[in-house]
């Protein structure tokens, strides 16, 4: 197992963030580097513009990957790869539930993010026990 140590740069192409309670929506790319090729099985730490984060992955011949981890936003995560260009991830934590799905040029990935936040996750639990009808 080795230790990957990456640096990551997000910039947000069209998203709209309403934070926590309502969620998020939009594209962003992210361009990364690291001080060295991930192995079979290796642990990762991430420093990013916009969080750190730090894990456990697995790569099996360049072609399926996976990833397992947390960050500093107080999210836990678990991303996978297919070939070098479609990735995709779940997350849960204090700013809500998201699912991610993108593709891959070099060392830029491009991506579409959805998450609910809290506010809206308990709406949509509650509606129909307060009188409404949520479809």
């Amino acid at each position: 197992m080795n230790n990957v140590v990456r640096t990551s740069y997000t910039s947000p192409s069209v998203m709209f963030d309403g934070g926590s309670i309502i969620g998020k929506i939009g594209f962003s790319s992210t361009t990364t580097s690291s001080d060295k090729e991930p192995g079979a099985v290796y642990s990762y730490v991430d420093f990013g513009n916009e969080a750190n984060s730090g894990g456990l992955g697995f790569n099996a011949f360049d072609y399926i990957g996976g990833e397992i981890g947390a960050s500093t936003e107080g999210n836990v995560f678990v991303n996978g790869q297919l070939g070098q260009a479609v990735h995709g991830g779940v997350s849960f934590g204090f700013d809500g539930i998201g699912l991610s799905a993108g593709f891959n040029i070099e060392n830029t990935s491009y991506d579409f993010e959805i998450k609910a936040g809290w506010g809206t996750i308990v709406f949509w639990y509650l509606a129909p026990y307060l009188g409404g009808a949520v479809y």
